[in-house]
C-alpha cells in the first residue's frame, strides 16, 4: 500500500509541475514541459529519499523512488494522451 500512495502523490506532483512550467514557459514545446515535470518529479523523490537518511526512524528505500518514477510517468504519459486526444490527434 505504500508503493500506492508513492505513485498517486507523485502522479499529482508531475501533473501539477506540468502545469505551472506550462504556465511559467508558454514557448516552451509540450513535449519539453512534460520532460521537465518527470524530471522535476523524480529528483525530488530520489532527494526525500537521501534526506531520510539523516532522520531518526526513517530508512530511504530504492523501490520508494521507483514508484515515485512510475507514478510520475504514468501522469505524464495520461496528460500526453489526453492532450493529443483532445488536439485530434491519434497518439
Amino acid at each position: 500500500m505504500d508503493k500506492v500512495a508513492h505513485m498517486a502523490i507523485f502522479a499529482v506532483l508531475a501533473v501539477l509541475a506540468a502545469w505551472g512550467l506550462r504556465r511559467a514557459f508558454p514557448q516552451w514545446p509540450f513535449a519539453r514541459v512534460l520532460l521537465l515535470a518527470l524530471l522535476v518529479s523524480v529528483t525530488y523523490g530520489a532527494l526525500d529519499e537521501i534526506h531520510q537518511r539523516t532522520v531518526p526512524g526513517r530508512t530511504p528505500d530504492p523501490f520508494d523512488i521507483a514508484a515515485d518514477g512510475l507514478g510520475a510517468g504514468a501522469a505524464v504519459a495520461a496528460v500526453a494522451l489526453w492532450r493529443g486526444r483532445r488536439n485530434g490527434r491519434s497518439t
